[in-house]
């Protein structure tokens, strides 16, 4: 069946991490996240789902749409990778929204992100039938829920959510985020270091650390927080850093920001990572960061 097998991180990112002392330069090392034995494997197979993001057609057939707007996504990206970046020239605006869009859908796509929403939907989906249920004065002051919209979801509209939460998730999200992660700064940071950059099965890590010290709600992780570092591993040798606050360009990083890049890689994946070696260091799996381990 066409297109059945359909990867929540792309087959084509993955390559870039297969280790050249295996058969052919085939295959990546995926490492569970709480550590143990990496096992090999080709990215083809890697980090798939059936059907994942295949919508129903009107007359039931399988609707493509989505799985497609990705792939076009993903070979944007291959080219600013495998062109400018591996070069290491300038960006044109174009390149830099085609890798601000690979870094939105690798945020919106993956099952982590995917998972999170889905258990919110269905718990609204829920409560929502329960009330369906109610004294018709129950229901008037319960019609729907926000939608972002003038008009309030109703249930067909949670429903769908629930159970199409990937798709949703990418055609409603990436639109969004992608030109305002294009707005902020792009830092690429580069090493020559063995085994380098790790990735995963959720390889976006958003971190504010100025979060944390904000009162509830206003704690949580947003674009527009003048402190907010949006960080995406491209290869093995470079990891690229949105942020507002950080010059643009190519930047050389020592081996203890490469720690901690991994650290945090590794610390945010879903259920495994991946390594062009198989190897997996300790300090990845730390709790404190560096400078606070040499306190």
């Amino acid at each position: 069946m066409e297109k059945e097998d359909q990867h929540t991180i792309p087959r084509s990112y993955l390559k870039a991490w297969c280790d050249p002392a295996t058969p052919n330069g085939a295959f990546i090392w995926v490492f569970p996240r709480q550590g143990g034995q990496g096992e090999r494997r080709s990215p083809r197979s890697t980090f798939a789902a059936e059907d994942f993001y295949t919508l129903p057609g009107p007359s039931g057939e399988r609707d493509l749409s989505v799985e497609n707007a990705l792939g076009v996504i993903e070979g944007a990206f291959v080219g600013v990778r495998d062109g400018a970046l591996l070069q290491r020239r300038p960006l044109s605006n174009a390149e830099k929204d085609d890798l601000c869009a690979f870094v939105a859908a690798m945020l919106t796509r993956t099952i982590r992100f995917t998972d999170h929403h889905r258990s919110q939907w269905s718990e609204t989906l829920r409560k929502m039938e329960h009330i369906e249920k109610a004294p018709t004065e129950v229901k008037a002051r319960w019609a729907g829920v926000p939608s972002g919209t003038h008009e309030p979801m109703g249930i067909d509209d949670v429903r769908a959510m629930a159970a199409f939460t990937a798709q949703r998730n990418v055609t409603q999200m990436v639109p969004i985020l992608a030109p305002l992660l294009g707005a902020m700064k792009l830092t690429i940071m580069e090493t020559e270091s063995t085994p380098g950059f790790i990735t995963s099965d959720a390889p976006c890590v958003w971190f504010d650390p100025a979060a944390s010290l904000m009162p509830w709600p206003i704690n949580g992780h947003g674009l527009a927080s003048p402190t907010i570092e949006v960080m995406m591993p491209v290869s093995p040798r470079q990891a690229m850093l949105l942020t507002w606050h950080i010059d643009e360009g190519y930047r050389p990083i020592d081996e203890d920001v490469v720690m901690e890049i991994n650290r945090s890689v590794r610390g945010h994946c879903h259920r495994s990572f991946v390594v062009s070696r198989r190897l997996a260091k300790p300090g990845w799996f730390e709790q404190l960061p560096p400078i606070l381990r040499k306190a």
